[in-house]
């Protein structure tokens, strides 16, 4: 009897649907359902069970040291390291094991299916991805750095982040001993050992046939107007986020600081790529002769002395060059 009550309370039989969610509209007979369906749009129910695992990912692959809370997660995991991909994208022919991860991989050429962000308007592939994202909306961080009071939503991202300030590299090679600051950084090297490519995957546009690593964002420019305009310069973004930091061009804020020279950025993007002069990472090697480098655009510039390539022109004396730094050093010999 006791069941049948929770359950026509559940399901609302009979009773009208007055109890509308603020964000989008759905209606509810009930204050418990409405209170439940709101947690969707604000990610506090993911955030509040994604912290009881993130202490426990004391499961760890042995081929690729990913974490893992579970024994049954980590087996399943491992089962991929050794299944083969035989199920082919037709669009951009790229591979895959399961069917589930074909579907979802084919929303990124189609834009079909996907889930978009009401506050930043990001898209994601799949809803628990876009539940993730939430907590970032939320801000309910678990613990705070002594040094900035940055929070973070668990011990071990605070952990990577408090050695930015003290300089200390706890994450070492059990191959080499070279010693990193981070533990991502410390994962990339790994794979100089493995033989791993670190190469970022790209997917084709059907549009205008480049293969590019965001194809969402991509596909967004070639349908999407430039809706976000900047009052100071009149320049137009295609998204919230791209014109935010556009706005440090005209301020000169510069908030990412290098904990070691105290050289400071505008862009973490730019700081990350400062680290590796520190850390003596390259990342980026060339396949004609073997030389490396810290930044794949300094790549590009170099393979143009192989290629023969030089696309930047003097509009005085029409010499080329294939950079635009050097060109700018060329011109001021005119003037």
């Amino acid at each position: 009897m006791r069941s049948l009550t929770r359950h026509l309370q559940r399901n609302s039989h009979g009773t009208e649907r007055n109890l509308p969610c603020e964000a989008c509209g759905r209606r509810f007979g009930t204050l418990s359902d409405l209170r439940n369906h709101e947690r969707l749009h604000t990610g506090e129910e993911l955030l509040n069970h994604t912290h009881s695992h993130k202490e426990k990912n004391e499961w760890i692959c042995p081929i690729c040291r990913k974490r893992f809370a579970t024994k049954r997660y980590l087996t399943r995991h491992t089962q991929r390291h050794g299944a083969e991909k035989n199920l082919p994208c037709e669009t951009c022919g790229r591979k895959f094991r399961t069917t589930y991860a074909l579907r979802s991989h084919i929303k990124l050429h189609t834009g079909d299916g996907v889930f978009t962000c009401d506050k930043c308007e990001k898209t994601f592939v799949q809803k628990n991805l876009l539940l993730k994202h939430y907590q970032y909306h939320a801000k309910e961080y678990s613990c705070f750095c002594d040094f900035c009071d940055k929070g973070f939503y668990c011990k071990s991202q605070l952990l990577d982040h408090k050695n930015t300030h003290t300089g200390e590299r706890t994450f070492t090679c059990n191959i080499c001993d070279k010693s990193y600051l981070a533990r991502n950084s410390l994962s990339t090297h790994k794979k100089t050992h493995t033989g791993v490519k670190t190469v970022n995957k790209k997917y084709k546009c059907d549009v205008c046939g480049k293969f590019v690593v965001k194809l969402l964002l991509h596909l967004q420019r070639h349908k999407g107007e430039r809706n976000y305009l900047c009052h100071l310069c009149g320049k137009k973004f295609h998204e919230k986020q791209t014109l935010l930091l556009h706005g440090r061009v005209h301020t000169g804020e510069k908030p990412e600081i290098c904990s070691l020279c105290g050289k400071e950025f505008a862009r973490m993007t730019t700081l990350r790529v400062h680290m590796r002069t520190h850390t003596g990472e390259k990342l980026y090697g060339c396949k004609d002769c073997g030389k490396r480098f810290t930044q794949s655009s300094t790549l590009t510039i170099h393979r143009r002395y192989h290629t023969g390539e030089r696309p930047y022109q003097c509009g005085v004396c029409e010499k080329k060059f294939v950079s635009v730094s050097l060109l700018n050093m060329h011109q001021k010999a005119h003037f």
